[in-house]
């Protein structure tokens, strides 16, 4: 009699249950799996690791490209040479670029004239979209087009926003995935030489 009150005091699974515990554990494993590329995807683009050919090192020069501003003129990052050059890429959806375009626009006010320049690179959006953006958010940056996303496929940005800090030489000294306050990218272009 006390084996089978023994039985009945025990928990049992639903009948079927076990059949899940395999899918279940797959599951588990697989988006532990996927959390931690992503996270090593993140810190190799942070470090300049990873990237194919043409994709910017730390450390290395940054590739040229050509885009047209807002106003019709070309921008060409090798003409920036002997200023240090912020390339950030955003688009106007993006929430995270949009609470860092103050910041961005602030310090590219403050700096102007003085050997920096905050190159905002909009990904693949119509002149019109990125002007009524700006006028929404009072920014006076001018910012300079990716229409088909060629120069962010360059520079391998697989997220938005991201920014190059390049110095007056040419080179990549930092790539930062993420928004950005006013007082980090000051920070960071102190570091530079």
């Amino acid at each position: 009699m006390a084996e089978s009150e023994t039985r009945r005091e025990r928990p049992t699974l639903a009948p079927g249950a076990l059949q899940f515990l395999p899918l279940a554990v797959g599951l588990a494993i697989i988006l532990a799996g996927v959390w931690l590329l992503q996270g090593e995807a993140l810190r190799d683009l942070a470090a300049g690791l990873g990237r194919g050919p043409g994709g910017p090192r730390v450390g290395a020069p940054a590739p040229d490209f050509t885009l047209q501003g807002l106003d019709g003129n070309q921008v060409r990052l090798a003409d920036l040479r002997g200023q240090k050059v912020v390339v950030n890429f955003w688009a106007t959806w993006c929430p995270p670029c949009r609470s860092e375009m103050p910041d961005l626009d602030r310090v590219a006010r403050e700096s102007r004239g003085e050997g920096v320049v905050v190159l905002a690179v909009d990904q693949m959006e119509s002149p019109d979209t990125v002007r009524g953006y700006l006028r929404e958010l009072s920014l006076g940056l001018d910012p300079v087009l990716d229409e088909h996303g060629d120069v962010a496929q360059l520079y391998r940005v697989n997220a938005l926003p991201t920014s190059f800090f390049i110095d007056a030489s040419g080179v990549v000294r930092e790539v930062h995935v993420g928004p950005l306050s006013r007082a980090t990218i000051l920070a960071k272009l102190a570091a530079m030489r």
